[in-house]
């Protein structure tokens, strides 16, 4: 896979805009939101943990914009993360119903949430990218199934 990595910083300003990732699942961060994109059947991608706790880890959490766009259809959906809440590793989301803790790191990937269109499903969780369905770290992944490779896109904004 071609590694990308690009950053563009204006002094002054606040546009701060940094690219890192593959090809398959580039993300890019500014000082207030974080965007990962990630095409179908490709694999699954992390999601910066550290920018993820920066921006989720507070009594506000943050708000998560998905898009789900494939050939022929596309799908949205919002909702709130809650990362560390109020101990290390909890964390909740939910769009104003009432959710259950989960626990980061357990052994068991916790799903966030699953946005379906037409063949394809997003969906993010708290697993481990390099060890489907595990969940022995810190962090979160995202991926894409379903479909025909490369043929749907998820894009998932996290904003602070």
């Amino acid at each position: 896979m071609e590694a990308v990595m690009r950053a563009k910083m204006t002094v002054g300003g606040f546009l701060m805009v940094l690219i890192v990732g593959t090809s398959a699942g580039a993300a890019e961060v500014s000082l207030s939101r974080l965007v990962v994109r990630q095409k179908s059947e490709t694999g699954l991608s992390g999601i910066d943990a550290g920018t993820l706790t920066r921006f989720c880890g507070d009594d506000d959490g943050c708000e998560v914009v998905v898009s789900l766009k494939g050939p022929n259809e596309a799908a949205s959906l919002t909702t709130r993360l809650f990362v560390n809440a109020g101990i290390n590793n909890r964390w909740f989301a939910g769009q104003g119903t009432s959710a259950a803790y989960s626990w980061d790191a357990d052994g068991g990937a916790d799903a966030v949430f699953s946005l379906v269109s037409g063949a394809y499903t997003c969906a993010v969780d708290d697993g481990d990218s390099f060890d489907p369905g595990l969940d022995f770290n810190v962090g979160f992944e995202i991926g894409v199934f379903g479909g025909v490779p490369n043929e749907a896109t998820c894009v998932v904004t996290i904003s602070d």
